[in-house]
């Protein structure tokens, strides 16, 4: 509220103490929500990119299983990029079909798991990609 007062024989105009203690504790209160909500925008960015560049290794990966050497039973470790670990996982994989008969078929399904982890914080993230692959059956 502004108020009058007479100094010096001249009427003046001004806010009272109270009122600037009162206007500045509230743009401290709102300046604090705000840099709350883009430092929260900031870290979420963050974690989103981290995801999306597991994605991108873990399908990096899967499209190089199988090429170099047939697909067999078993793990694979490894790292990317410094702060990426990664795991490969390929197990025989048994459909819950009464009609396949695994010893009669040409080809074996291999369920492939990779997983990609990294450290975010104080907690450990992990993005899991799954698909099915086709191998060759040993002839005999």
């Amino acid at each position: 509220m502004k108020m009058l007062q007479k100094v010096d024989g001249k009427w003046q105009r001004g806010f009272s103490l109270l009122e600037i203690l009162v206007a500045f504790s509230i743009l401290s209160i709102m300046l604090g929500i705000l840099l709350k909500i883009f430092s929260g925008g900031v870290r979420v960015a963050e974690i989103t990119g981290n995801y999306a560049e597991a994605v991108q290794i873990a399908e990096s990966l899967l499209a190089t299983v199988g090429i170099e050497e047939d697909l067999a039973e078993g793990e694979q470790h490894g790292e990317s990029n410094g702060i990426y670990s990664w795991r490969i996982d390929t197990r025989v994989f048994t459909p819950d079909v009464d009609a396949w008969d695994p010893d009669s078929a040409p080809v074996i399904p291999y369920r492939i798991d990779i997983t990609v982890s990294w450290p975010s914080g104080n907690t450990q993230r992990s993005f899991t990609l799954s698909s099915l692959r086709l191998g060759q059956r040993e002839q005999d």
